[in-house]
């Protein structure tokens, strides 16, 4: 009996973990596309050029450093400072990909926040509750075909989870929905 107890107690904090939920083969996971941060990969790609244009112009001792001087010798590669701007462009797209993921499992949709910082922070809109799925799209997100997915539900306090920038979104949303309408069948039976 008392082991009985604990075995289920235990069932409900593993279940109550959103890691241990997303190695269910029920779930899908969505990550942002590369392509759905258009502003900053425009902006490596001129940062890019005009770098290279100012290396290229401008006369290499005011830009250029030299790595390790050995024994008096120049020693590796020359390196300008300024080819720092686009690295720090690819680190900002990185991490706006790796910090939020979405997961879609067979009763919830699942965003999990903070992936690449200290906290993480999920939240959880039940497909029970979901009133409208919507995707979105501009001008520039249609031609590469990317788009956001809002979940619209009645319970969460933000109101809906939005899947910012993923790959394929009407293929997304018929995925929720084919989900949303198996568990209300599953609910009726």
């Amino acid at each position: 009996m008392e082991e009985e107890m604990t075995t289920q107690s235990e069932e409900r904090y593993e279940s109550a973990k959103p890691r241990e939920r997303l190695r269910n083969n029920e779930s899908v996971t969505v990550y942002r596309s590369f392509l759905g941060e258009g502003v900053l990969v425009f902006a490596l790609l001129a940062s890019f050029l005009l770098v290279r244009m100012i290396i290229y112009t401008i006369p290499s001792t005011l830009w250029e450093t030299q790595f390790f001087v050995l024994l008096g010798i120049p020693f590796g590669f020359v390196w300008s400072p300024l080819e720092c701007i686009p690295l720090i462009i690819v680190g900002v797209i990185l991490f706006r990909i790796y910090d939020e993921r979405y997961v879609i499992e067979s009763d919830a949709v699942l965003r999990i926040t903070g992936l690449s910082s200290i906290g993480i922070r999920t939240t959880e809109a039940y497909l029970k509750n979901v009133r409208v799925i919507r995707v979105e799209q501009n001008w520039y997100q249609t031609i590469f075909g990317i788009g956001d997915v809002r979940v619209c539900t009645s319970h969460l306090e933000e109101g809906d989870i939005c899947l910012r920038g993923v790959a394929n979104p009407f293929q997304r949303k018929a995925l929720i929905e084919r989900r949303m309408h198996g568990s209300e069948e599953e609910l009726m039976a």
